[in-house]
């Protein structure tokens, strides 16, 4: 066959043409391919820092909260009482206090914040106590 080849000048032409050509299909699917692994590579590394960025957030918020616990659960009913806390909210009040966040200084001493925001800020009711139910004073006669 190859004879027959070599005695034709055009079909040897075509031939050369047809193996550059296949040759160059092949090139360019690998490279393709190869970008594609790279790309998945590259998506997939972040995805997994972002994973276990987002895990170790979680572990870190769940101790602190197994501990917050812990040093509550560890004082007496009076030092809670004089606190504002039952030792049945305990839990719940962790929970809230980890998703509202750090106190500010000014939230610490009871003073009116400052507005977070450039918007004009709404007078707000007076705050909740979330402690133990008020009593009644006796009145005065």
């Amino acid at each position: 066959m190859y004879l027959w080849l070599l005695g034709n000048p055009d079909l040897t032409k075509q031939l050369v043409a047809t193996q550059n050509a296949r040759s160059e299909a092949m090139s360019r699917a690998g490279y393709l391919v190869i970008t594609a692994l790279e790309r998945a590579v590259v998506s997939g590394a972040g995805a997994l820092a972002s994973g276990y960025r987002s895990l170790a957030r979680s572990v870190a918020k769940h101790r602190r909260r197994r501990e917050a616990i812990a040093q509550l659960r560890s004082l007496d009913d009076r030092l809670l009482s004089d606190i504002g806390v039952a030792r049945g909210e305990i839990a719940g009040l962790v929970d809230s206090a980890l998703d509202r966040g750090p106190l500010t200084l000014a939230e610490l001493r009871g003073l009116p914040q400052p507005p977070r925001s450039h918007r004009p800020s709404k007078p707000t009711a007076a705050p909740v106590s979330r402690g133990a139910p008020v009593r009644e004073l006796p009145k005065a006669a």
